[in-house]
């Protein structure tokens, strides 16, 4: 049995929601969470266990605003745990979803968005451009280190917009992750120029700024992303597989094994895994890398933190 509660009006979300939650007890249920619409994004906060762990969790700053769901699940497809809790947030962070009993054509719908990718010719995935950057957008790092949306600000007010060291510190970490993924995905990694140095800039023309040299851990970073790519073919033209640890634990599992690649051509054996944690907190991950032909791997990934690894 599950319970679903919504609000929206002009009272706080969050204390109506638990509220909800708690006269739905009785419905049995083993996990409970709740998203909340707090005028920038939706935070979603979600425990296993009965709703009083849900409330330890909650800090007084956590899910504020005046539109929200919440749910009590009993988790009959997975294990029960915070991951597998509702509400569920899609990757664009942009919708949260709760539902009540069995998706039953589950395998159809993760069949038909295979498909997708199936009716498109395996080159186009590995000639893509993979750009985090351009003279198009923000540049990287200010788009991490950004609170609002810059384009809304006149171009005076952009270039007056200052961001703290903290916003800029943390920029930086995330951006470690985010050229991780640049690289191990299949595609062309693609770096605007200054990227690999920590430069800042609001969108066209603060993005073009002359070229100079920042942060020196950020492009060394870089660099022996760039040399480790250049170094395995696993990584140009090798198979891929991605994986979730976690709810914050991206893997990614790159190899080429019986001496061919994703291709049918020649090329050199080699496993990699990446794995990237932007959660706060340390995460033990178990991957199973038995298409590469190596089993189960395990290890720990360090908050907010991006490795690659090889595995053969």
């Amino acid at each position: 049995m599950c319970g679903i509660v919504g609000y929206t009006g002009t009272q706080q979300a969050k204390g109506i929601l638990i509220d909800g939650l708690q006269h739905l007890e009785y419905r049995g249920y083993d996990s409970a969470g709740i998203a909340v619409f707090n005028g920038k994004e939706i935070e979603v906060v979600r425990r296993q266990g009965k709703v009083a762990e849900l409330v330890a969790a909650l800090g007084a700053d956590d899910c504020l605003g005046t539109c929200g769901i919440g749910h009590t699940r009993w988790a009959t497809h997975g294990e029960p745990n915070d991951v597998n809790a509702h509400p569920h947030l899609s990757g664009d962070g942009k919708i949260a979803v709760v539902h009540n009993g069995i998706i039953e054509n589950y395998v159809e719908l993760r069949d038909f968005l295979i498909s997708q990718q199936m009716n498109y010719p395996k080159p186009l995935y590995y000639s893509l451009m993979n750009l985090l950057g351009s003279h198009d957008v923000d540049r990287l790092r200010t788009a991490l280190a950004a609170d609002r949306n810059l384009r809304e600000l006149s171009r005076e007010d952009q270039l007056k917009y200052e961001f703290s060291e903290g916003a800029l510190s943390r920029a930086l970490q995330q951006e470690r992750l985010c050229a991780a993924i640049q690289f191990a995905i299949p595609g062309v990694p693609s770096i605007y120029y200054g990227d690999e140095q920590g430069m800042c800039g609001v969108c066209d023309p603060f993005n073009r700024l002359p070229f100079k040299e920042g942060e020196r851990e950020l492009h060394d970073w870089y660099a022996r992303l760039a040399n480790m790519r250049n170094s395995a073919d696993a990584f140009s033209t090798g198979h891929a597989q991605f994986m979730a640890a976690t709810g914050d634990v991206l893997l990614i599992l790159r190899w080429i094994s019986d001496g061919h690649d994703a291709f049918g051509d020649a090329a050199e054996n080699g496993a990699y895994l990446a794995v990237i944690n932007r959660g706060a907190a340390e995460v033990h991950y178990r991957a199973d890398c038995s298409a590469a032909g190596c089993g189960t791997v395990e290890g720990t990934a360090e908050p907010v933190s991006a490795k690659i690894i090889r595995i053969t």
